[in-house]
Order: structure tokens, then sequence, then C-alpha cells
């Protein structure tokens, strides 16, 4: 009853809020804000190989119903196995420190209507990884500890081309939440023939969320993403519990953990893992 109480209340006071777990889907956009940035850190490891990641987001708001976003993806090696270092070859291989994709987008938001929130959006990413082309890199790790979501931020190729969507619906005492991402990669590797030749790839990341605020400043919630590709066929699913913590009027603090429960890195005799990442992150509206 007390979490029902706290819940309604919060969720009335945060009606013009996306109530999101991290930048990438919506933390820190309010309807009265002219923006907002954040500054994620994840780190994962797995037999004989860490690695941490950043990624840094801003989002700008020229009219109250679009937001103009960027995102910036940077991966750091923290530990590599010996034999991948020998079998490199070459200086470039060897930095520690490596570039993501660069993001760029727009979103149309409503978040004035009681009980219900969207945010609508398209971008594209600029080809800048430093991840190889081989999936056995250890910089692929901060993509494999995510569950795999948005590999356009990680994966080697072409331009990719991004549609993603968000609702949000409050039911009392909790809030459901939708996400779909749709990610099409041009001129990805395709090594499952001969010759091996670039080609398309489309990836679909359905999500569904349930989240609600145990007092006024707190929030917490699981996510339950998935994501299915066309290079491979496979389908990757994970489980996400979070908390999002106020820091007074415009400040937030973020934790995220990510277990792969089904597909390659997920839990089974056949799989690499599971695989698991951790993320805390700092935010700010203005």
């Amino acid at each position: 009853m007390a979490f029902a109480v706290v819940a309604l209340i919060s969720g009335q006071a945060r009606a013009s809020e996306l109530l999101a777990a991290n930048g990438i889907t919506g933390a820190g956009t309010r309807s009265d804000d002219a923006g907002r940035a954040w500054a994620e850190l994840g780190f994962s490891a797995r037999d004989e190989e860490a690695v941490a990641w950043t990624h840094l987001g801003l989002g700008l708001r020229p009219a109250r119903w679009l937001e103009v976003e960027a995102q910036l993806p940077v991966g750091y090696t923290l530990i590599e196995r010996e034999y991948t270092n020998v079998s490199s070859g070459d200086g470039d291989g060897d930095s520690p420190v490596w570039l993501g994709n660069p993001y760029i987008g727009a979103n149309l938001l409503a978040l004035d209507e009681p009980g219900l929130r969207w945010r609508f959006g398209a971008g594209f990413t600029l080809p800048l990884t430093g991840v190889e082309q081989s999936d056995s890199d250890v910089r692929l790790l901060p993509l494999q500890a995510a569950g795999n979501q948005d590999p356009h931020l990680w994966r080697p190729g072409g331009v990719s081309i991004v549609g993603r969507g968000r609702l949000e619906v409050d039911t009392r005492p909790v809030t459901l939440s939708f996400d779909l991402a749709s990610v099409v990669m041009l001129r990805v590797w395709d090594y499952g023939i001969y010759p091996s030749e670039r080609t398309t790839v489309l990836y679909l990341q359905p999500a569904v969320e349930v989240l609600g605020h145990v007092s006024a400043d707190t929030l917490v919630g699981a996510r339950l993403p998935l994501i299915w590709g066309t290079l491979d066929e496979e389908f990757s699913l994970s489980i996400v519990p979070f908390l999002r913590q106020a820091l007074g009027a415009s400040l937030f603090a973020e934790a995220i953990f990510t277990l792969n429960v089904v597909g390659p890195e997920g839990i089974g005799p056949s799989s690499d893992g599971p695989i698991w990442g951790m993320q805390l992150g700092l935010g700010a509206s203005f």
C-alpha cells in the first residue's frame, strides 16, 4: 500500500518526464527543459578479458516537441588475452582506447498527456568504430555486455540508419513502457558465405519495462529487451534491473545491471556466457 501511494503521488508529480532507465532510452527528458546531458560508465569481464566503456550524450530542444540528439560511445581495454595481442600484428590493434560509431538523430516528443508519454525518433551513425570485423574481438564485449542492444553504436560496417520509439503508460501503481528500435546497417561483412561480401543487415529490438517510484526521488524497474538480426538470424534476450535516483531538481544518477539470458552469450551449455555488464551514470536536465 505504501509503495502504491508513493508511486501514484510521484507519478503525478513527474507526469511530464520520461521514466527511462538511461540516456539512450530517454532519461532526463522533461517537457519544460531546454535539453539534457548524460555520461555513463560501463564494465564487463570474461575469461581473462575485461573492458570498460563510456557513453556520452547530449539532447537539445529547439522546440517543446522536438529534441536533437548526439551520442558518442568510447571503449577501453582493461585486460586482453595475450594471444590476442600477439595475433593483432599492427600497432592500431594494440590501442587500449577506441571509438564506437557516433550517433546523430532527432526525436518527436509528447510528454504532457496525463498518464501517457511517447517519444519517436530517427537518426544515423557515422562508421568510425575501432572494432574489428571478428566477433571474437574483445572490443565487441561492450555490445555483448549490453545484451547486444544498439549494435549500430559498436559494429563495423557502413552508415547505419536507426528508427526508434518509446511509449509509457501509467497503470497505478506502476508504469509500463514499450520500446521498439529498428536498425539498418549498410556494408556489413557476411562471413557466413564464400567468398565473403558486404551486405545490408536489419536488426529489430523490442523491449518492455515495468517500473515505479519507491520514494519521491527513487525509481526502480526491470527491462526485458530482445534483439534479432538478419545476418545470423539469432535472437538475444536479456534481463536488465535498474535504479534511477534524482539528485536535486536537475541531476540524476543511474545504476544498471544486464544479464544475457538467451542467445550466444546467454545461459546454456552451448553458449559463451552468461555475459554480464554493469553501468553507472550521471545526467542532468537544463
